[in-house]
């Protein structure tokens, strides 16, 4: 069909057993891919973020659209036997359970590559091997753990943790990077593959610069507030009269471009702040005169103007006003997603290919929909054998309509 986007993973096959938010973020992008994504959940209870205490299906609607829900009690050694089956029928294997959990159900990698030696087996861990390896965590601990919690927040020491779990969502795109460069390993030379990521690898990764600052200098970060003296000035979130912009003109170009934009002629002449290293050097002086001089503008015309010259700036926005932002919403990237029977509202997989997002609307399964389907079609258990199966409660799928 002219115009059709053919995805990449249209033949690859994903067993996922994964929950919360890393894992199931990786098996959501290989599902936008193309990918044939069975998710295997508990019977009865599923993903953990199905429902949440505050959130509702908040945390589970973005990360599991077009998978299939498969309820399988793996402590089981039947629910066990049915999984080694089914990974002999996948070509890729993600899982975030603890390492010790993997070797008790043996459905660790080895086990899994006697099964099926092609196996790409892509597991998401707390802290990976070592002191911490069964240590259970959640993302906020890594922000902790990894110092990026010490340089978020105000000086000198009001921390917070950031507003998303961004470590998790960051975590599951480099397993996807992995998978797929695994894919085409294998495609070479015919091998399958082991792919790693930890949380805690993920949380040192983001905070490189600060890394090789401290080795370098000797100097421990502090939180940078609303901007920094290491990323010159002026950037900081600027109070107007109403609302906020942060602005960040770090370049001699951008500063130029600023102050004619605005008007600010005076500061542009001003030779305090002649060159980038002046306006870092006298950041407090500059960025508090600046703040004078913005309190009685608009955010929107102030913005407006920027946009035109071409200077980093943009409005704080709440949640509701990104959905007001002609920008956001051109991109088309938050679409209706249908789960149990309602309509939500999610952004999509932020990819384009052929100019077209990879993935569109979709439907987020309600827990063991396609269990019966599944174990059907790839496994050939009959239906009185699948009865058997969730009478014992080594399956669960829900009764039929």
């Amino acid at each position: 069909m002219a115009g059709r986007v053919i995805l990449p993973l249209n033949n690859i096959r994903v067993l996922d057993l994964t929950h919360g938010l890393a894992g199931p973020t990786a098996t959501q992008i290989l599902a936008d891919l193309g990918a044939e994504v069975i998710k295997i959940e508990r019977p009865g209870k599923g993903d953990i973020f199905r429902e949440s205490a505050l959130l509702g299906p908040s945390m589970f609607i973005p990360f599991n659209r077009n998978k299939r829900s498969v309820c399988i009690d793996l402590k089981r050694p039947m629910g066990r036997d049915l999984v080694l089956k089914l990974s002999s029928k996948c070509d890729v294997f993600v899982e975030n359970l603890a390492p010790s959990s993997t070797k008790k159900l043996g459905l660790d990698y080895e086990t899994i590559r006697e099964i099926n030696p092609r196996i790409v087996y892509c597991s998401i861990t707390s802290f990976g091997s070592g002191p911490y390896e069964e240590l259970p965590t959640f993302d906020p601990v890594i922000e902790a753990m990894s110092g990026f919690m010490s340089v978020t927040g105000f000086p000198p020491d009001k921390y917070v943790r950031a507003g998303v779990t961004f470590l998790d969502i960051m975590a599951g795109i480099i397993a996807v990077n992995g998978i797929l460069a695994a894919l085409l390993r294998r495609e070479k030379y015919g091998v399958g593959s082991y792919v790693e990521v930890s949380l805690a690898d993920i949380g040192l990764f983001t905070m490189s610069y600060w890394i090789t600052y401290y080795k370098e200098f000797g100097r421990v970060p502090e939180p940078i507030g609303q901007g920094s003296l290491a990323f010159g000035a002026p950037s900081r979130l600027f109070k107007l009269k109403d609302g906020y912009l942060y602005v960040a003109a770090l370049t001699d170009e951008h500063w130029e471009r600023f102050c004619k934009a605005l008007g600010f002629e005076d500061l542009a002449r001003d030779s305090r702040f002649r060159t980038a290293v002046d306006r870092a050097m006298g950041k407090s002086e500059l960025e508090e005169e600046l703040a004078k001089k913005l309190a009685s503008m608009g955010v929107k015309e102030t913005f407006e103007k920027l946009v035109k010259a071409r200077v980093p700036a943009g409005p704080l926005y709440t949640v509701k006003e990104v959905f007001e932002d002609p920008h956001f919403s051109q991109r088309r990237l938050i679409k209706e997603h249908i789960y149990m029977g309602k309509i939500y509202y999610a952004p999509i997989t932020p990819l384009k290919i052929g100019n077209k997002y990879v993935a569109d609307q979709g439907t987020v399964p309600s827990l063991g929909e396609h269990t019966k389907d599944v174990l059907t079609e790839l496994l050939g258990i009959s239906g009185s054998e699948l009865e058997i199966l969730k009478k014992d409660g080594v399956i669960w799928y829900p009764p039929q309509p």
